[in-house]
């Protein structure tokens, strides 16, 4: 017969859980004034681009730039941050990442 046992963990550092999930430069926005990156709720990404009327451009762009990120792109649209972070699906906050860096690791490091 197995045996069930109730166990509570401690942990002594952070534990990051991933989904595995990958991100296009279309999928996520980054706010470099309040070091958050946004990953976008496609549905309420395409609401919003709909209100500012740029959803159509966003095609004509792609077909132009195939660099093109969503950061870049929701500028040149005029949509700021303040605004395009409620059409996130979650955000990180990023303030301890050492962006000049190579490799990216955290700030407070050894």
């Amino acid at each position: 017969m197995m045996q069930y046992y109730k166990l509570t963990l401690t942990t002594l550092s952070p534990v990051h859980i991933g989904s595995g999930d990958t991100y296009t430069r279309l999928d996520y926005a980054y706010d470099s004034e309040h070091e958050k990156v946004y990953i976008m709720d496609p549905y309420k990404l395409f609401c919003g681009l709909q209100k500012h009327k740029c959803l159509e451009r966003l095609q004509k762009s792609l077909d132009k730039d195939t660099d093109i990120t969503m950061t870049k792109y929701l500028k040149d649209c005029g949509i700021s941050p303040l605004e395009y972070r409620d059409w996130a699906a979650y955000s990180y906050d990023i303030s301890n990442i050492d962006m000049n860096s190579k490799r990216i690791t955290p700030k407070n490091q050894i």
